[in-house]
């Protein structure tokens, strides 16, 4: 018996979509808990909110008309602090701070090499009351603010930047965490265990490590072909096959997962280690694309997609977890396709469904994103912010304009 679940009959599941097993588990709607060594392992086959969830907007960030500082040209990185106020850095440089209810409220830093500078944010993180803490890949740097001023910044780690979710952490005990990726060996790739974070003080040293478990790429052991690239889903461009994904939340709640199956471990302070899988059908590749990926030199493609692009910690209890969707056919522009003869390319889409799992492991519910949002869980673009039934997310118009979006997401359980 787990502690802290109702008392049920030890039953023997058959019918589970992920296949059968021979031990005594508890079971409630189609989910099963059990315990194997120091893990609590969840298997759940369908989402308790039977129908697809759609958030609702609530406000926008970036305007058209209005101050020149109020629009948006290509959104890079962007951070929301406890407060709901967003922090926004685009191509044209500097972060600026919008209030919760959109309007543009000044910048807290300027682009360019000075102190207190930033030159591009490979990531962000925000926490409190306007605490903002950038990974500037410009300036080689971590950046910390707090109320318009400067609070420390320190030199980034050797290797090469983290990029998007998992660039920065801004944890609520105040800790700085910083996205690492070790430079790459000579010969060889980079095993598990393998630092991913690393804790960074106000002092610029760094005094701690975050680290993948030994067992992190167990039926993962795929690593990038492309050169210079060490097979991590951070520091890679090649989406295409099973790698190790991880995330880490401002509770510190860390989760670990190989993608070539639907599955990931969920580590939390003074808990056991909680494994959860769901019931996942493959996402095929079609003959024709992988013939594309063939003949050209860009990221090739197995029989089958990684089963999820992303997780989103939000530090509430649940996890999000973003689905690898099937690739879409993109035009190219003509002196491209002139080149090499092709009108096309195979691109990841920018629509899809987030995932969410309760505490304990089950399969709350899907959440689908609006139409004009876009992710797409790729490093190198916009990310999404979670906090509580509150979502942000970049939206794109038909004119190519972007804003930034605040949805409520209604009817999402909280679970147990």
């Amino acid at each position: 018996m787990v502690e802290g679940w109702p008392r049920a009959s030890c039953v023997l599941i058959l019918t589970l979509a992920f296949g059968s097993s021979a031990g005594c588990r508890e079971a409630t709607r189609g989910m099963a808990r059990r315990s194997a060594g120091d893990t609590v392992i969840v298997e759940d086959a369908r989402p308790r909110v039977s129908d697809t969830v759609a958030p609702v907007e609530m406000a926008r960030y970036g305007r058209v008309e209005g101050p020149v500082d109020a629009f948006l040209d290509n959104v890079l990185a962007f951070a929301v602090d406890g407060t709901g106020a967003v922090f926004v850095n685009d191509r044209t440089g500097g972060i600026r701070r919008f209030t919760p209810e959109g309007a543009f409220d000044g910048y807290v830093a300027r682009s360019g090499e000075g102190p207190g500078e930033v030159k591009y944010a490979a990531g962000m993180d925000a926490s409190g009351k306007g605490i903002v803490a950038v990974s500037d890949a410009g300036n080689r740097r971590i950046t910390v603010l707090r109320s318009d001023s400067l609070a420390w910044e320190a030199r980034m780690p050797e290797g090469i930047p983290v990029y998007g979710q998992g660039a920065i952490a801004l944890l609520r005990d105040g800790t700085v965490w910083i996205g690492y990726n070790p430079p790459y060996p000579k010969t060889g790739g980079i095993g598990h265990p393998r630092a991913v974070f690393l804790h960074v003080s106000d002092s610029g040293t760094f005094v701690d490590t975050l680290s993948t478990p030994a067992n992190a790429a167990a039926g993962c052991p795929t690593l990038s072909d492309l050169q210079n690239r060490a097979g991590f889903w951070e520091d890679r461009r090649e989406p295409f096959v099973p790698k190790v994904e991880w995330a880490l939340g401002p509770d510190g709640t860390f989760v670990v997962g190989c993608t070539a199956t639907y599955g990931f471990t969920v580590y939390r302070r003074d808990a056991k280690p909680m494994r959860v899988e769901r019931a996942w059908r493959p996402i095929e590749v079609s003959r024709e694309e992988r013939a594309f990926r063939a003949r050209f030199p860009v990221p090739k493609a197995g029989a089958t997609l990684p089963s999820y692009a992303r997780i989103v910690v939000p530090g509430d209890g649940r996890i999000w977890v973003w689905p690898r969707q099937s690739d879409v056919k993109d035009a190219i522009a003509p002196e491209v396709a002139e080149r090499f003869g092709v009108d096309h390319t195979w691109a990841i889409p920018w629509q899809g469904v987030f995932d969410v799992f309760g505490n304990d492991g089950e399969w709350l519910a899907v959440v689908r994103l609006p139409e004009r949002a876009r992710y797409s869980g790729y490093p190198t673009q916009p990310p999404v912010v979670v906090r509580g039934d509150t979502l942000w997310a970049v939206e794109r118009d038909s004119l190519d304009v972007e804003t930034i979006v605040r949805y409520m997401v209604p009817g999402l359980p909280a679970g147990r």
